[in-house]
């Protein structure tokens, strides 16, 4: 006499279990360089690993083929509730855990679930899932020491300082012959000449004499 194995039904997140697995199959892709990779150099270090994708055809009934026992209370909504677990998973857009006969996939997010409703076995629900898998990092924080806090500081009080005074220069002009002096003040960009009374009739006398007056 031929047994048959009991297997556990295959389980997507933790209240959805299936029937039927009609097939599955999942997906390793990884994207290489296109560059030319220097001899001494970590190949892995060139190439990105993608998401793993899991596709797989899952049959739900009214009258489940396994675990019956589990399930004969539930046969009057069995369909029902099963739409309604899938339209859950949607919704959220959380990860789950898929489990099949033979793996376990981790932080899985449901990207397609398009839904046949045939007519054998009182109204099944044939299912075409598509996952894709979330890969997660830690974030780690490390304490800065006072020493380059401190430098820091410093760096930026100079820098803060040297903007302060970089808009105003001022020049000072000896005025020819003794007679006074002249103070040019130059600040954004704006001159003004100022200068004591004695300088300007000087310069006035000097300019009449050189056009003949």
């Amino acid at each position: 006499m031929l047994i048959t194995e009991l297997l556990a039904p295959v389980q997507l997140g933790d209240d959805l279990q299936v029937d039927v697995l009609d097939s599955y199959s999942y997906t390793l892709d990884s994207e290489v360089t296109e560059n030319p990779t220097e001899l001494g150099f970590n190949v892995a270090d060139h190439v990105i690993n993608k998401q793993t994708v899991l596709s797989l055809t899952a049959l739900f009934t009214p009258y489940p083929v396994t675990w019956y026992q589990i399930q004969k209370d539930k046969l009057e909504t069995r369909i029902e509730d099963v739409k309604r677990e899938i339209k859950r998973i949607h919704d959220t857009k959380e990860p789950i855990t898929v489990k099949t006969h033979d793996a376990i996939y981790d932080n899985m997010i449901m990207t397609k679930a398009p839904i046949a409703i045939t007519k054998e076995n009182g109204s099944s629900l044939l299912v075409e899932f598509e996952f894709k898998q979330v890969v997660r990092v830690q974030a780690n924080t490390a304490d800065v020491p006072p020493e380059y806090a401190q430098q820091d500081e410093k760096i930026i009080a100079q820098v803060t300082q040297t903007d302060a005074s970089a808009g105003t220069a001022t020049t000072t002009e000896i005025g020819t012959g003794g007679t006074g002096s002249t103070n040019t003040s130059v600040t954004g960009g704006d001159t003004f000449y100022t200068g004591t009374e004695q300088t300007a009739n000087v310069a006035s006398n000097s300019l009449s004499s050189s056009m003949g007056g």
